[in-house]
């Protein structure tokens, strides 16, 4: 055996998927392991090459082939974890990783990383418990507090949230989200609160560039709900020019995937009759009332709310802009269909709320034409406004710390839409936020028609939903419809009239 051969199909396979060549990743890997038969490395690189080739079931069996003769092999059992998440097996992806967690010899950066993909799995009780695991190893460390306070949050305990932030706090001042979160897990009536003068003790005590971004944003909320509108105006701008200096937004690249979009004339089929299958996404304008409309849906037996998920862009943006082969096309369909379902009953409905799946509506319909598409709307000077009071931490919405860029978004995401209304046309139901939260109940019938669903009394519940939620809206998606949102830009008018005006209508 010549070693060097079998090294350099190796590194020929991995540059090949680099660029995007699965397939001929794969043919390289299977000449490396007629080389070198067994070897691990190589089996672990054609199974990930096999995934990308969407060779699901060859791609699983090469893994779990590894795992008998490397039960300890980290990265394999996550390699697998990945693949069984992408083809709606959360449990499974849960499961495998909580086995590898209780070994007795998982090291702390293990078991956060194991903690990592089970909160981005909306697997929350797993995630705990794996994170206490760490806790043990290192009791009394502020980082893992606010991890732990993260999680709490999505799961609506806000109490021991707010208990978990403020150890945080208590351990390392720098912690910037932990200033935020102190903020956003509660509203404050009184000025003189206790956590209220905390932060501003905060503000003559820096802790670094990005505590005092998140303070700023943390005494921005804070002012806001005392409605001390000046205070609050100025406390965000401070916030958002903090962010904006570290994190510019193209606005050209955005024009173009926008265009893209719109040139890409994936063939729309007609709409199927009866498939069996029910997918339904809904999308808007960031901070346009995804999250409350997704809830209140969520109540509805035959409905499952599944978050915002990333699968969607990730096919669409795999196609380049082009047009994919009607296979390929098909193919798509059924992996969106999986993901969306996961482990679920296949008869249910199944929501994505990922508001930015507007961009990729055309392709949507094209891989999943029996998909409904609910589109939120709302006055755009509230979204707006909502969207530059929110720190975002993915850089998609880097278009949010910047007034002119804001408007610039608002405008393209409403001619997108517009587009794809007259392009769909009854595929899309345009839902106003405000007749929503005014109207609740009418509203609700209208959408579950469209769904071709019945209402049920379960709609009439005026719960607060113990279902994990990871959006921006965490806070404010558990409290009870109410109007106080609305019109809330009149506010702040003063401080910003150009801005205002520019998204009026």
């Amino acid at each position: 055996m010549n070693a060097s051969e079998w090294r350099s199909l190796l590194a020929a396979g991995r540059q090949a998927m680099d660029d995007g060549h699965a397939d001929t990743a794969v043919a390289r890997f299977e000449q490396a392991l007629a080389l070198a038969p067994g070897r691990r490395e190589i089996r672990y690189w054609l199974g990930n090459a096999l995934r990308l080739a969407g060779r699901a079931q060859a791609a699983e069996q090469q893994f779990r082939d590894l795992l008998v003769e490397h039960p300890g092999d980290a990265d394999t059992h996550f390699a697998l974890a990945f693949l069984l998440r992408e083809q709606g097996r959360g449990g499974d992806a849960a499961l495998l990783l909580t086995d590898l967690a209780r070994h007795d010899d998982a090291a702390p950066e293990l078991l956060l990383k194991i903690t990592g993909f089970l909160r981005d799995s909306n697997r929350f009780e797993e995630a705990i418990a794996t994170l206490r695991l760490v806790m043990r190893q290192a009791p009394g460390d502020p980082s893992l507090a606010f991890r732990l306070a993260r999680l709490h949050q999505a799961t609506g305990r806000f109490d021991k949230a707010l208990e978990a932030v403020r150890d945080a706090l208590t351990g390392d001042p720098s912690l910037g989200g932990a200033w935020l979160s102190l903020a956003h897990l509660q509203r404050f009536e009184d000025p003189d609160h206790a956590d209220l003068r905390r932060l501003r003790a905060a503000v003559d005590a820096p802790a670094g560039r990005e505590a005092a971004m998140c303070i700023a944003f943390a005494l921005g909320k804070a002012h806001d709900d005392l409605g001390d509108w000046r205070q609050a105006w100025d406390w965000y701008r401070r916030g958002n020019r903090l962010r904006h200096a570290e994190q510019a937004w193209d606005r050209d690249a955005c024009a173009r995937e926008r265009q893209s979009a719109r040139t890409q004339a994936c063939p729309v089929p007609p709409f199927p009759a009866h498939s069996g299958r029910h997918p339904v996404y809904i999308v808007g304008m960031l901070r346009s009332g995804t999250t409350l409309l997704e809830r209140l849906l969520d109540r509805h037996p035959r409905i499952t709310a599944r978050g915002e998920l990333n699968f969607l862009a990730h096919q669409a943006r795999a196609a380049k802009g082009s047009v994919p082969d009607p296979g390929a096309l098909h193919a798509a369909g059924d992996l969106l269909w999986t993901q969306l379902r996961q482990d679920g009953d296949e008869n249910l409905h199944y929501i994505d709320k990922n508001p930015l799946n507007f961009r990729f509506l055309g392709f949507l319909a094209a891989a999943l034409p029996e998909a409904r598409i609910i589109h939120v709307r709302r006055d755009g000077r509230d979204a707006c406004l909502s969207c530059y009071f929110q720190l975002f931490q993915h850089p998609e919405a880097g278009f949010a710390n910047d007034l002119d860029d804001l408007v610039d978004y608002h405008h393209g995401y409403r001619q997108l839409m517009d587009h794809w209304e007259s392009v769909l046309g009854a595929r899309i139901l345009n839902v106003d936020y405000e007749k929503l939260a005014e109207n609740t109940a009418p509203s609700l019938r209208r959408i579950l028609e469209f769904l071709g669903l019945d209402w049920d009394d379960a709609m009439d519940a005026d719960d607060q939903t113990s279902r994990p939620i990871r959006t921006a809206s965490t806070w404010q998606a558990r409290q009870p419809v109410h109007r106080a949102s609305i019109g809330r830009w009149r506010n702040y008018r003063a401080f910003a009239p150009e801005f205002f005006d520019a998204l009026a209508g």
